[in-house]
């Protein structure tokens, strides 16, 4: 148990687990056995709120394809917090089609399927190349 405030976490690790989830990984400062987290997510603000975590692992949950994402991490034993320890940035990429691209690609490719039915016979299949 803390007598005085605790040690950051180090060796922030965010990971790209999807196109909108992103993992963090930390190490506990030394000695914290029984201390939790708290995860902040993209604020500048670690004086309130922050997401209580009791492992050193944490996963976002859906962020806007092309968000940066920047973690910060307190080490807190409940009456003590460490002064925040902050991530890499991680940008979440990713391409999102939209609805009216996919629109054109289905019209494509049924044209494209009707043309081959029409040169190759009715009912008949379309040759192998």
């Amino acid at each position: 148990m803390y007598i005085t405030d605790p040690g950051p976490p180090t060796n922030i690790i965010l990971r790209k687990i999807s196109n909108r989830r992103v993992q963090a990984t930390w190490t506990p400062p030394a000695g914290a056995s029984g201390a939790t987290y708290l995860v902040y997510i993209n604020t500048m603000n670690v004086n309130s709120g922050g997401t209580e975590v009791t492992g050193t692992t944490y996963t976002t949950e859906t962020l806007n394809t092309g968000s940066t994402v920047t973690i910060r991490v307190r080490a807190t034993t409940g009456t003590y917090l460490s002064v925040p320890a902050v991530s890499d940035t991680l940008t979440v990429s990713g391409k999102r089609i939209n609805d009216e691209i996919i629109y054109i690609l289905r019209c494509f490719l049924l044209a494209s399927a009707s043309s081959i039915r029409r040169v190759s016979g009715a009912g008949a299949h379309p040759p192998l190349l």
